[in-house]
């Protein structure tokens, strides 16, 4: 007896702290579990506030998407956008006092004036919004339908962003294999972002495996119980891409940094029990992804729905995906394209060049179906935009009331001549056409055993 005693004892204790560490965790878990539909927890006023301007925030950025892959419904999307264009350009000039014109056409990049001006607004606006729903609405406990929704529109809009960028990448469309035009310019005179760019076009498998990084997580954001996962990964992913706009002056930042924050919105519910298993080693309980108890027809309604939009959706990036590829296909696939390193260049009524003359001939010309890009001995670069007639063999502009009309004819495979005028002026100019295979990093190609570095 004195020795089973003790033992029931220590027994009974260890199971009672067992069951107390187990309630504590419990009731942790429970209160780090994201909210359902039908919730009734209650929300402490900091909460409350900061979610109603994230709500405020986040609809001005998200909406109109994802309505705009939606067949019929684009041309809605553009009034609203144009709406929203000019308001943001009306406070510009009324509000802000900025007497300078703002750009607002579509060019590529994302931290145009216009884009900080929107931000600018929608942070405001999402203030001021924040601040009168405070007021009004000061009595309610919590927004626990309101989350819910909010956070589906964020893993939809996410994960439709994610599923484009991966596949521009998978077709390799935003980083393309290097051209022989780039692949012929020098180090020093690449921008940051061309240098970027150089790096990843150089390795197929790499870009390939950059889209897919994108691809995947944003496809988990579609279902409830992979979200998490879809957005740990994203976090990680999007974090990468924000060090690097920043890094090589990717006019892509203001974009990207609301990418992240919408990653990190949608992993916050789940940062107790992602703590839990990932710092403290300790036991957590499954999240709830089950909907509000609902009719049948209701159920089935929102499966087809679902299935429906991710359907719409992946068909939308695929289509635009291979037609842009494509596009790019049948630009490669003519026989003008190249680039081609001058071997003649004469421009007619010269007498005397001047060195600095001397210095604007041209050395390399990039030739497509689309026009003429040009670098000369000092290495300027002009684009010049120029229409292609197959069937009468010319290029030919109008350009700020300068006519450009070029005649081009093809002796053999490797030989280009262009004769005729080039914005008023004549000139007879002999190409001969570059291969870009015999360009080192398009040749040296990848090896198991390397005796030495070969760092070139």
């Amino acid at each position: 007896m004195t020795t089973t005693t003790p033992v029931s004892v220590r027994t009974e204790v260890s199971t009672d702290a067992a069951t107390s560490r187990d309630a504590q965790a419990a009731r942790a878990n429970a209160s780090a579990a994201p909210p359902t539909l039908g919730a009734s927890r209650s929300w402490g006023i900091g909460k409350r506030v900061a979610f109603r301007f994230a709500f405020a925030y986040f609809v001005l950025i998200l909406f109109p998407s994802p309505l705009g892959i939606i067949p019929g419904l684009s041309k809605l999307t553009n009034v609203y956008e144009n709406l929203q264009t000019a308001a943001v350009l009306w406070v510009a000039k009324h509000l802000l006092r900025l007497n300078q014109n703002i750009p607002t056409a579509t060019n590529g990049s994302g931290d145009r004036l216009a884009d900080y001006l929107h931000i600018l607004c929608f942070f405001a606006l999402a203030t001021i919004v924040a601040l009168v729903w405070s007021i009004l609405d000061r009595k309610r406990s919590n927004y626990d339908k309101l989350f819910a929704f909010l956070h589906i529109w964020v893993r939809y809009y996410l994960a439709c962003t994610m599923m484009s960028y991966g596949m521009s990448k998978v077709f390799r469309l935003q980083f393309p294999p290097n051209s022989a035009w780039r692949l012929t310019e020098r180090y020093g005179d690449s921008s940051p972002m061309g240098i970027l760019w150089a790096f990843m076009g150089a390795s197929g498998p790499y870009t390939i495996f950059g889209g897919l990084s994108e691809l995947i997580p944003g496809v988990l954001l579609f279902f409830r119980r992979t979200t998490t996962l879809g957005a740990l990964v994203l976090v990680a992913v999007i974090a990468n891409i924000v060090l690097m706009n920043f890094s090589y002056d990717v006019p892509v930042k203001l974009y990207s940094m609301n990418l992240l924050l919408m990653a990190v919105f949608l992993l916050i519910p789940e940062m107790r029990r992602l703590s839990n298993v990932l710092i403290f080693n300790r036991p957590t309980e499954g999240m709830n992804i089950s909907w509000a108890p609902a009719p049948r027809w209701i159920q089935v309604a929102r499966a087809i729905a679902k299935v429906g939009f991710i359907g719409i959706a992946l068909f939308h990036y695929t289509q635009r995906s291979m037609n842009r590829l494509s596009e790019r296909s049948d630009l490669l696939k003519s026989p003008l394209y190249g680039i081609y390193e001058v071997e003649e260049f004469n421009k007619q009524g010269e007498a005397t060049v001047s060195k600095d003359d001397a210095l604007k001939r041209w050395r390399i010309v990039s030739v497509s179906s689309r026009g003429l890009v040009i670098r000369s001995l000092d290495e300027s670069m002009q684009s010049l935009r120029m229409d292609h007639d197959a069937a009468q063999r010319t290029f030919s502009s109008s350009q700020a009331s300068k006519k450009s009309l070029l005649t081009y004819s093809q002796p053999d495979e490797a030989h280009l001549i262009l004769d005729g005028s080039l914005q008023d002026e004549a000139i007879t100019v002999k190409l001969r056409k570059l291969d870009p295979s015999k360009f080192l990093l398009v040749n040296r190609g990848f090896h198991w055993i390397n005796e030495v570095p070969y760092n070139k």
